[in-house]
Order: structure tokens, then sequence, then C-alpha cells
């Protein structure tokens, strides 16, 4: 059997030495992510490393860790945060981002309250604001976004000219599950070859983009060019659906994720709080029609509230984080948190 071509580009592109000597550095990182770990998922499928391991050996930009750094050490000394162990344990390479998060509402939570929590089981986190505690569950909207991320980090190592894309704004789903490991291996399997990736950037000098393949949904890895008279926009058209449809749509699936999840209901008042950054379609959406829209909370949920798209860089305040909904007689602690809008 052939081996999966993600395993080889991964084996090929993390550097284990530079692995160790972040390791070394950034002491808060190592702790959460000892060398032990990150070495057992060099043979977990689909993506064949540990979602830490892959960054820590690849990515170039050391003021990242420097954050994340700065974040781990502040909530490790939080009551509870031994019970997080399985979020640093999944490998999965879209978990990252969930963790980061995290990090981040508890960060925001210690500002705006005292005594934070993790809460594990139940909500992720819990903060007392004025003599009364609020229970925060935390969600980074991914669904594929987390999968075409990886494929974007891969690639940015084979070629600055690969580019992917899809409709925005409609449907998008990309292998799940046990199909993730051949869809990986179908859709970077062309960028092993490389005398017919040479054939391939030949052709762009004519025209361009060239595409790669179609490996699933609406998703496309082409080539990019740089000389705009040989440029053709009907090869890779630009497709957008409804954005308000769209938000109405994935704001309804985040609060279907979170219903009845992690004892919410028991624990109140409650807020959920989510993270639209993966999501490029939602990021526009949102940029085109705002984040003025309704959306329905069951019984377990208090509050909902959004951040279109926070990035590790940045820290959480309270006019990030929009309250989109909350349960009447609206809660104070909630608007501690969040701006009800």
């Amino acid at each position: 059997m052939a081996v999966p071509a993600q395993r080889t580009l991964v084996e090929r592109f993390i550097s284990w030495d530079r692995v160790e000597e972040r390791l070394a550095r950034y002491e808060a990182i190592q702790r959460a992510f000892p060398l032990n770990l990150l070495r057992l998922h060099r043979d977990t499928p689909p993506y064949f490393c540990h979602y830490m391991a892959w960054r820590l050996g690849t990515w170039y930009n050391e003021s990242l860790f420097a954050r994340l750094d700065e974040l781990l050490r502040r909530v490790e000394s939080l009551p509870g945060w031994a019970g997080e162990r399985s979020l640093l344990e999944n490998p999965d390479f879209a978990a990252f981002w969930a963790l980061v998060w995290q990090l981040q509402v508890a960060e925001h939570l210690c500002s705006v309250g005292s005594d934070v929590h993790c809460c594990n089981p139940g909500p992720d986190l819990s903060v007392q604001v004025d003599r009364r505690r609020l229970f925060v569950e935390c969600y980074v909207f991914r669904k594929s976004f987390g999968l075409k991320l990886f494929l974007e980090d891969v690639l940015g190592h084979v070629g600055d000219d690969i580019r992917l894309d899809h409709d925005y704004c409609l449907p998008f789903s990309l292998p799940s599950n046990a199909a993730t490991e051949a869809f990986l291996d179908d859709a970077l399997r062309p960028f092993l070859d490389a005398a017919a990736l040479e054939r391939l950037r030949a052709k762009k000098q004519q025209r361009y983009p060239v595409i790669v393949s179609r490996p699933a949904s609406t998703l496309v890895i082409y080539l990019d060019g740089d000389d705009d008279d040989n440029y053709d926009p009907t090869i890779v058209p630009s497709v957008t659906g409804d954005p308000e449809a769209h938000i109405a749509v994935i704001l309804k699936e985040a609060v279907g994720q979170k219903t009845g999840a992690n004892s919410l209901g028991a624990h109140r008042p409650n807020l959920v709080a989510v993270n639209y950054l993966l999501s490029t379609d939602a990021q526009l959406a949102f940029h085109l029609r705002g984040t003025g829209h309704g959306v329905e909370l069951p019984e377990s949920i208090d509050g909902f509230a959004v951040a279109p798209g926070v990035g590790i860089n940045e820290r959480v305040i309270r006019s990030q984080l929009l309250l989109l909904k909350a349960r009447d007689p609206r809660d104070p602690t909630l608007d501690a948190v969040a701006t009800p809008i």
C-alpha cells in the first residue's frame, strides 16, 4: 500500500530540530505539549502529525509562539486546567484553534471578573462577576475549514504559487471521519510528482490559473501566475451565494452544536461564545451584511455571542464579542462579558 501523500509531505516539511528548539525556548508550550506526545502522533492518520508538532516544526513567526506561551502560562494556573488534557492530546489539525479560542476567552474573563475556573466536566469556563458566577462555553465554527487550512499550510511549503478556492456562502463540505485520509491523499498526491508539476507551471506562463485538481465539493486547487495579461477569470470563477441566508444558516448551526452540550442547562446563567475565524465564508458574509441577525435559543442556553474573527495575536475585548441573543430577562453578567447589539 502506498504511503499517504500527506504523510510524505508532513515528514518532508516538519523540522524536529526546530520543534525541540522551540519547546526548549517556550516553557509553557513544553509543559502542555511534551516532545513524547508530539512524536506519538507521527503514525496517526489522517494528518500523521499532532497539530502542535506541525506548527512548531514549520511555522516561522515567533510572535505566534510567544503569544501562545503567554496564554498557556496564564491558564495553567487556573483551577480545573488539568481536566482539559484531552484538548491538548487530541492531534486533529483544527483542534489547535479550539484550544486557542478557549485560552483567549479565559484571558478575557480574567480581565472582566475574578475566580476564573476551567469546568471540565461541564461548560469550558466560569467566572465570578459581581458575586454571581457565569458559565461560558467556547466554540470555533470549523466544519470543513480546518481541513482546508491543513491543505493550505502543507501546499504553502510546496510552492508559493499554489492556491485553494471554493464557492462562498454556499454549501461546502469536505470528506470527514474515515474518508478524510483518502481525501487528503487524493488532494496532495499530484504534488509529489515534481516533473508533472513543472509541466503545469510551464502552462501557466501562457494562461492561468492552471487547475491541478478538484478533489471534493467545490474545492479547487490551482497554480496562480503573475502576468496580468495571461489571467483568465473564467477558469476559476468566483461564485458567492446569498450572504444573508448564509449568516442565518451558520448561526443556527452553531446554536445547534451547543444545544444540550456539556450540561449547559444545569449551569446557569451561561453564555456560548463562538469564533468564526476559520470560516472565510462567515467573515465575508459578516463583512457584507453585519451580525445583526436573530437566533433562536434553546432552553439550555441563556446567551449567544459571536466574534466574527479573532486571531491568536489578538486579545478578546468586550466590544469584539457580540451578544446576538439573550434569554429574557437578560442576566447582567452577560453584559460584563459581551456587548449586546
